[in-house]
């Protein structure tokens, strides 16, 4: 069979981006962009069926972000190393009594 039995890759279709924040185009009832406001060009499209919240709702959805400095990430693997081989170390002090 070899490789010649393996199907191939579908390669992913390349989706719109607003102009002006460079995010996948979401429009709601208008042709501007969700997120930043600029106008995209085009018929407006219909709001989803499923999709009754507000703009400001779906940006508030939208994950954000989250910059942890490297010191405290180095910190809690740290921390967490610590308290597993103190752990690791209870256990088999238990078991070595025995």
């Amino acid at each position: 069979m070899g490789i010649s039995g393996v199907s191939s890759h579908l390669k992913p279709v390349p989706k719109a981006t607003c102009p002006g924040c460079r995010r996948p185009v979401a429009l709601l009832k208008s042709d501007r962009c969700v997120y930043c406001g600029t106008a995209i060009g085009g018929p407006p499209s219909p709001a989803a069926p499923g999709s009754r919240l507000p703009a400001e709702a779906l940006i508030a959805l939208e994950p954000r972000a989250r910059t942890v400095s490297s010191g405290k990430v180095w910190l809690r693997r740290v921390l967490a190393l610590g308290g597993a081989g103190l752990l690791v170390a209870l256990v088999i002090g238990l078991c070595m009594k025995a």
